[in-house]
């Protein structure tokens, strides 16, 4: 039980949880919630910890909870024009060590090239599941380990 669950003071929880109008305003400014998160980023810690012994790249495994926390819950249809987008960029081709990279779902963030590489995975996954072995992508593994963990949440 103890790896679902953390005991946490009571003081410490209510500091934490802002009221309605200053979770508002956080939603409202980082929609996606791409930005900083130290509780998100201790469970991902525990997570690869967790998940260390087996051969996948742990970055990749991260980008693709967060591309499943953005387009999990779309349907095909709003998933089709990001995943034709980043295979757009792919055609000149998608350098995982490369940074810089935009797309217009997201206009205010700046992807790296594994972020990239992995948010085409996740949205070709889930937008035609036949279509994601033509990709050449060999992360699998990390698809998976994504799913598990985004899952857990």
């Amino acid at each position: 039980m103890k790896s679902y669950f953390e005991l946490v003071d009571e003081n410490e929880y209510r500091v934490e949880n802002k009221n309605i109008f200053d979770r508002l305003d956080e939603i409202e400014s980082d929609p996606y919630n791409l930005r900083h998160d130290p509780y998100r980023e201790e469970q991902m810690k525990i997570f690869i910890n967790s998940h260390s012994n087996q051969e996948v790249n742990m970055a990749v495994t991260m980008y693709m909870v967060s591309a499943l926390e953005n387009f999990y819950k779309k349907n095909p249809t709003e998933i089709q024009p990001i995943a034709f987008e980043i295979a757009q960029i792919g055609i000149t081709g998608i350098s995982p060590e490369d940074e810089g990279y935009k797309i217009s779902f997201f206009p205010d963030v700046e992807f790296s090239g594994y972020q990239l590489l992995a948010f085409y995975y996740v949205t070709w996954k889930l937008y035609n599941p036949e279509m994601h072995k033509s990709l050449g992508l060999p992360f699998d593994k990390e698809y998976e380990l994504a799913l598990q963990f985004y899952q857990l949440q």
